[in-house]
């Protein structure tokens, strides 16, 4: 029985969350309140009503960027703080 393909998991291209940032260094400030924002719009898109015929899946998908996001802005909040 061959074994089920798993989805290829590819962080989105989209880094617009910090686009302020290309000409000069974040505060921390900033950053935080890029992160409020960021952590609010993925509460907002979990709280969603699902549309017919979506799946978990598609959620999952559409999330993802999100939590990649996230991650960014975490990571440029910690090395601001260095």
């Amino acid at each position: 029985m061959p074994a089920a393909k798993k989805p290829k998991v590819s962080p989105p291209n989209d880094t617009t969350e910090q686009d302020a940032w290309k000409t000069r260094q974040p505060t921390s400030d900033e950053i935080e309140t890029r992160l409020r924002e960021y952590f609010e719009g993925g509460v907002a898109f979990a709280k969603r009503q699902v549309p017919e015929g979506r799946t978990f899946l598609d959620f999952e998908q559409g999330l993802l960027p999100v939590v990649f996001a996230l991650g960014r802005l975490l990571v440029a909040l910690f090395l601001c703080r260095q």
